[in-house]
């Protein structure tokens, strides 16, 4: 990274356009691999036209615009599901609230939605996820159900159950993808698979062939099942949605197996069984491009819950990418790297953007050198990792302490002891000796401008290694 800094500021003095505009697109490709980028594909593109064409000024425009995009996006994610698949409780997790919090979508044995309702993300405005009444209601239409709820308004869909998946979530998912919408399988519950399976074989017991088995029981056709879900699943791919399969419940299937086998369970065998059987079910019943997701809702950073983000966050358009990562809980170490990855690239992207307007003759002076403006871009990210002053009173009480015993063996909660460590000046000073050393200067405004990118990053690092630690700690509480 630092090289890269160097070799921009370089460029940039001298003029060499053409290996800026090369430059930019090589390292920018490799920084976004991990959590996408926020770059839509065509303004990278123009991008590179106008680095070429030395334009700073559009540059920074179209890096700007950018972000604004991003920062107004709005997300609308759409929830199917039968009663006691575990779909209320997937929604609730994923707004961070508890069954019994103010505002938590209704937890229930029977069919508690009979039309499509919403619930906001308490932190995330701009995110809502909707509870929608699921296929196997006495008033579905395959033909009619998509209209009726709305769909075009949806980003992507999540298809939730706790077993096999039916005909009629088939045909919905095919519908969904005639729409050119996203769709996802969700198999919950598998944390229950998994200990039912262990159970049982104790001595044969493997985790991933149960998992395996799991998807392969969720693909697999019932006889049972009726045309009106394969139906509905072709109207969903027709009207172009995506849609998704959350397979739930998968803690309550290990559970079962391990009860039932106890000498012979093996965790990875029974959830692949579980991922077997799901993928069987679904492509019997003609499910478009069927994957399957297997989640516990009390244990989402485990099983494939990581993999599901990873995957919604890549098929996302860039501008709501941003949106959908921050709003994520960090319940787990992959959803703190996630965010991470994604958020270090956004600064570089700052960092280009407000190094180019530097050296843009009359432009306004960058923003961010203010150490209140620092202290609240703190602020910023610790909310960003669930780690804001209200979570953290949630976090002492989970762990039977207090706030301040909390700062005692954290980085990011002292905001003094993070700004007078120079290392980031450091950084930035050595960034600049190439650029210095062609020009026999440079702008002040870069140096300062660098040492609070610098800054930025070590705010960064210091949140995201600060949450992964509560994290181990909360959990080690919880055993």
């Amino acid at each position: 990274m630092d090289a890269f800094i160097s070799a921009f500021l370089e460029n940039l003095s001298q003029g060499n356009f053409q290996q800026l505009a090369a430059d930019f697109a090589s390292h920018y490709a490799t920084l976004v691999s991990k959590a996408g980028g926020i770059l839509p594909a065509e303004t990278l593109g123009r991008l590179d036209e106008v680095f070429m064409e030395g334009n700073l000024q559009a540059v920074v425009n179209m890096i700007q615009e950018v972000f604004s995009a991003a920062e107004s996006a709005v997300l609308e994610v759409a929830v199917i599901g039968e009663s006691g698949t575990g779909k209320s409780s997937f929604i609730n997790v994923l707004r961070g609230l508890g069954h019994d919090d103010e505002g938590a979508a209704d937890v229930g044995v029977v069919e508690t939605t009979m039309k499509k309702t919403p619930y906001q993300h308490p932190k995330y405005p701009n995110v809502t996820f909707w509870d929608l009444p699921g296929t196997g209601t006495p008033k579905f239409s395959p033909d009619t159900y998509l209209e009726k709820v709305g769909c075009a308004s949806f980003d992507f869909f999540i298809i939730v159950s706790s077993s096999r998946f039916s005909l009629h979530d088939a045909l919905l998912a095919q519908k969904i993808k005639a729409l050119g919408k996203k769709f996802y399988f969700v198999r919950t519950k598998v944390d229950r698979d998994l200990y039912n399976k262990q159970e049982a074989k104790p001595q044969s017991f493997k985790r991933e062939r149960v998992l395996q088995h799991i998807r392969d029981y969720c693909l697999a056709l019932t006889s049972s099942s009726s045309l009106h879900d394969a139906l509905l699943a072709q109207k969903i791919k027709a009207l172009g949605k995506k849609f998704y399969f959350v397979r739930t419940k998968v803690d309550r299937d290990l559970y079962n197996k391990q009860e039932a086998k106890p000498q012979s369970f093996k965790r990875e065998r029974v959830l692949q069984h579980i991922r077997d059987y799901c993928l069987a079910n679904l492509s019997d019943i003609r499910a478009p491009d069927p994957r399957v997701f297997l989640v516990s809702n009390f244990d989402l950073h485990d099983f494939d819950f990581p993999s599901l983000e990873k995957t919604l966050l890549a098929e996302l358009p860039a501008h709501k990418r941003q949106v959908f990562v921050l709003m994520l809980p960090t319940l787990s170490d992959a959803t703190v790297e996630l965010k991470r990855a994604f958020l270090r690239g956004k600064i570089w992207l700052e960092a280009v953007r407000s190094s180019a307007s530097a050296l843009v003759p009359f432009a306004p002076l960058v923003k961010g050198f203010d150490l209140h403006e620092q202290e609240a871009l703190l602020k910023l990210y610790r909310r960003y990792f669930g780690l804001d002053d209200e979570s953290l009173k949630e976090i002492a009480e989970k762990l039977g302490t207090s706030v301040q015993d909390i700062k005692g063996y954290t980085k990011c909660l002292d905001f003094w002891s993070l700004v007078e460590d120079d290392s980031a000046g450091a950084r930035a000073m050595s960034c600049v000796e190439t650029f210095c050393s062609v020009n026999g200067g440079v702008p002040s405004v870069v140096c300062q401008f660098l040492k609070t990118l610098f800054l930025l990053w070590k705010f960064l690092d210091a949140v995201a290694d600060d949450a992964k630690l509560l994290l181990h700690k909360i959990i080690s509480a919880e055993v």
